[in-house]
């Protein structure tokens, strides 16, 4: 073979996922050629070096009153799978440490020696970095599975591959599902943005360990992950061990004098769903628990200019029964502290949450009712200053049958629209004598009318808050 280029002798020394299919033949090649095994060993020896030298640096994090401070702290990046963009890297090894020393954050208390010629080293970096460290937005290369993010001026920080691309294991995702579990965000008390995530990216895309909270510097470096809210818990007797996933995620802003806050959702797949609220340095402030998937929609619901967290999906307590209800609940994100359980589906063993402020059961159309379709919110919007949208479906057949559920920002149901699949449906259904009443106005207002409204101990047709009793 020719000579491999020095680009790719680094990423056989660093055993990048990239090489891998020319990774025997290079390997023959420095067998024989001895320039490139001069080069191989000069640039391995540096890595060895800058790994001596961050292996001194970075303190434990100070302990805190949060309710958990566990963290998973990373001293360098997965050097394997992070990388960060290279800007117009030199045919020399010298233009190749510059994406070293990008890749690798100087720390305190080392050598003279060693400081001066990494200073030397980033010194000549400065002229080839972007003006703008600081992550602004990202994007997602849904063909060749990688994610890339950039600064306010639109330049490439870092990239990693988020999937194994052209496998037959890998399922086609939805974009704008993968787009939720990721959020840049300003850290308290600094100049610089923050990458937080649930999506598994570089070397976790790889491992297929369950999805993380993770913290990502701009330079691609993994400050720290959350552990998950439990790994077993119970729910009226039954036992549940499966390893719980992150999911979607939102950020609270609240007040200018208020720092930002994370929430996080977390499911093994189905009930129950836990909501992790956490400080952007990593402290776990609070977990509220519900017997049934949830999904955050929004947080831009507000009263007051006090913002409130949005959750929908199913309430499964009666799920062997009834299949599920559709449930949107609303919740002050300031009083999820602790850890806490849904009033709406006690059965853990926890008190009884403070932070729920409207629970809402929405109507299911006794069509599908008939055929067994399980139906839940799937997209909670904002569709005026006055009212809500909900889109309520499920899957008959493969054919997404469902309604918007129109309400007033006291999250009463004013009005149903059903879309043309669930109309074809239920006049089927009428013909075949399965159902009586077609579909008419009258029917519309009779099905609005079925929403129901946890006020905390039981179910009411008429609209109203969740009451906290303290003794429950």
């Amino acid at each position: 073979m020719e000579h491999p280029t020095e680009f790719a002798i680094e990423q056989f020394i660093l055993n990048a996922p990239e090489i891998r299919l020319q990774k025997a033949e290079i390997a023959g090649h420095l067998e024989l050629c001895e320039s490139c095994s001069a080069l191989a060993n000069e640039i391995r020896a540096f890595y060895e070096k800058t790994m001596e030298v961050l292996d001194h640096g970075i303190p434990p994090p100070s302990p805190t009153r949060s309710l958990i401070t566990q963290r998973e702290l990373r001293r360098r990046p997965d050097i394997d799978s992070i990388t960060p963009v290279r800007s117009s890297p030199s045919p020399t090894f010298s233009g190749k440490l510059q994406t070293v020393a990008r890749q690798h954050p100087i720390a305190s208390g080392v050598s003279v020696t060693v400081v001066a010629a990494l200073g030397i080293l980033a010194g000549v970096l400065m002229l080839h970095r972007p003006v703008d460290g600081n992550p602004a937005y990202s994007s997602l290369d849904m063909k060749q599975g990688l994610v890339s993010f950039y600064n306010r001026e639109n330049q490439v920080i870092f990239s990693a591959p988020w999937a194994i691309v052209n496998s037959s294991s890998m399922v086609q995702p939805i974009e704008e599902a993968l787009r939720r579990q990721i959020v840049i965000a300003h850290l308290p008390g600094t100049s610089r943005n923050i990458v937080v995530t649930s999506l598994s990216f570089g070397k976790r895309a790889w491992d297929g360990a369950p999805s993380a909270v993770r913290f990502i510097a701009g330079t691609g470096e993994e400050l720290c992950s959350l552990p998950p809210p439990r790994e077993k818990l119970t729910f009226r007797g039954r036992g549940y061990d499966l390893p719980m996933w992150a999911k979607p995620l939102a950020i609270a802003e609240g007040k200018s004098e208020d720092a930002p806050e994370l929430f996080a959702e977390y499911d093994a797949g189905r009930s129950p769903t836990a909501i992790q609220r956490s400080d952007l340095h990593g402290n776990i402030l609070g977990v509220y628990w519900h017997f049934g998937t949830l999904q955050i929609d929004t947080m831009r619901f507000t009263v007051g200019g006090e913002p409130l967290l949005l959750l929908s999906g199913l309430n499964d307590v009666d799920d062997y029964e009834r299949f599920g209800l559709p449930v949107i609940i609303v919740v002050d994100p300031r009083l999820l502290n602790g850890e806490s359980e849904s009033s709406a589906t006690r059965g853990f063993g926890l008190p009884a949450s403070t932070a729920e402020r409207c629970y809402l059961a929405l109507p299911i159309p006794d069509a599908a009712a008939l055929i067994s379709t399980r139906m839940m919110p799937t997209n909670v919007r904002r569709a005026s200053a006055a009212t809500f949208d909900a889109f309520v479906s499920g899957d008959a057949n493969g054919i997404s049958i469902g309604y918007d559920a129109i309400l007033d920002t006291a999250f009463r149901v004013i009005e149903i629209k059903p879309n043309d699949a669930f109309i074809d449906l239920h006049r089927n259904l009428v013909e075949a004598g399965k159902l009586r009443t077609p579909i008419s106005d009258d029917y519309l207002r009779h099905l609005a009318a079925q929403a129901r409204y946890w006020n905390g101990s039981e179910w009411s047709a008429q609209a109203s808050a969740v009451k906290h009793d303290p003794l429950r």
